[in-house]
């Protein structure tokens, strides 16, 4: 996967490219940085309740488990990927939070804090 050109803050690209070399379990990407305008969009239909989302400037990914080459939606896959993506942060001395951990359950979201 070609990492570095993905719309992402640096820190976010050193993590991805950290946990595709030493986690086991295989990730995709579901969302990147979004613009204004695709947030509104998301926001009006409720796939987002949040009005300045981090994936507007490129501070926030969703990505997802796959397994046997499949897209998986386990929570107990995402629970390990985001195990994995926690560990490369704090390898890389990077600072996160993972949408798995808030009240409003957002198992595939990842941003800088």
């Amino acid at each position: 996967m070609d990492l570095k050109s993905l719309p992402l803050h640096d820190d976010l690209i050193s993590i991805l490219e950290h946990l595709e070399a030493n986690s086991l379990l295989k990730f995709g990407i579901a969302d990147t940085t979004r613009s204004k305008e695709e947030h509104q969009e998301l926001l009006e239909s409720g796939a987002s309740t949040v009005i300045d989302s981090k994936h507007l400037d490129g501070r926030a990914v969703d990505i997802y488990p796959i397994v046997a080459q499949e897209r998986r939606s386990d929570v107990s896959l995402y629970t390990t990927l985001a195990n994995n993506f926690k560990e490369s942060a704090e390898t890389l001395g990077i600072v996160i939070s993972w949408g798995g951990d808030w009240d409003d359950k957002d198992y595939q979201h990842f941003e800088l804090n």
